[in-house]
């Protein structure tokens, strides 16, 4: 039976988890007995350029309510983990960045970063005291290599808001409207989560049913 490289800790021992290859959906899945993620098979994954496209399409209007009730699923428990002045970066902001002028109305500052749309690489080099992955996660087929790098960026006391729908059981994973867009290829439960806060030496803090934030980061020599 085909086995796969978990695109998280990239162990082998993973198994099918789903096959839905002969369904409208057109994939299989493969949960990973190391970290618990599950992914989407890598014969499956859209090239940069079909990425875009689709990303082009998602319609993030600043200005529609209903869309910042969205993101403050992550703002609001995030913000009592910032100080007065904090500053932040929003990863991954796609084509309207909103989250930045979100926070800007409360009073902290924020850069934009996205390798699509806003690929200023130089934001990349700085220290933030909070950064924000909305909606990202699920699309990244190496995410540890991305959350290494977040954690680079975060300042001693740094905090990191990450939103993404956890995996529902099992039973509904099939009818799961979130597995169905091509661009999403990695889906966590808080079983992954805490997985990638000991792989981080930090905490992790879970809101609703897709908000996890790590914070209290501690150094390899703590």
């Amino acid at each position: 039976m085909k086995t796969i490289e978990c695109p998280l800790c990239k162990s082998q021992r993973t198994t099918l988890y789903l096959d839905l290859s002969h369904h409208k959906n057109g994939r299989k899945y493969y949960e990973c007995s190391e970290c618990s993620l599950v992914c989407a098979d890598d014969s499956s994954w859209l090239n940069a350029q079909e990425e875009k496209e689709r990303y082009e399409n998602h319609i993030n209007d600043p200005l529609d309510n209903a869309y910042r009730n969205f993101l403050d699923k992550l703002l609001i428990p995030l913000t009592p983990h910032l100080s007065q002045g904090a500053q932040g970066l929003d990863f991954g902001c796609g084509p309207g960045p909103t989250i930045s002028k979100m926070m800007g109305e409360r009073g902290y500052n924020m850069n934009n970063y996205d390798p699509f749309f806003h690929d200023d690489k130089s934001v990349l080099e700085k220290k933030y005291d909070f950064i924000t992955c909305t909606e990202v996660l699920e699309h990244m087929f190496r995410p540890m290599i991305e959350l290494k790098l977040l954690r680079s960026l975060i300042t001693e006391k740094g905090v990191l808001g990450l939103m993404t729908e956890f995996l529902p059981v099992k039973e509904k994973f099939s009818s799961w409207y979130y597995k169905n867009d091509p661009t999403h290829v990695s889906f966590y439960s808080h079983k992954t989560f805490q997985w990638i806060a000991t792989e981080l030496n930090c905490e992790v803090q879970f809101e609703g049913n897709s908000v996890a934030i790590l914070y209290n980061f501690k150094n390899e020599e703590d």
